[in-house]
């Protein structure tokens, strides 16, 4: 996995986005890296909207079906950020 850019966007719990670029050449742009308290998480990108009955809502637009995989992927997604950073986040 390769960080490609990251643009910071400090809103409530949100630190930023940022793109990534897979071993197979898949580039998967808007994950986000939050932060609150001790505890820092990448999110995958979502697409907000608002329901016919006026409701924000949003929805994820790439995931794993498997649990254990996506959690796997988000954490070394992080680490990778931080790497490219050259700090921690």
């Amino acid at each position: 996995m390769k960080i490609l850019n990251f643009k910071e966007y400090r809103q409530g719990n949100l630190i930023g986005y940022f793109a990534v670029e897979l071993d197979n050449g898949l580039i998967i742009k808007g994950l986000s890296v939050h932060k609150k308290n001790n505890s820092t998480w990448v999110a995958m990108p979502l697409h907000r909207f608002t329901t016919a009955d006026g409701q924000e809502s949003a929805q994820i637009l790439v995931h794993f079906s498997d649990k254990n995989k996506d959690k796997e992927f988000k954490e070394y997604a992080k680490q990778e950020l931080q790497r490219y950073l050259g700090k921690e986040i």
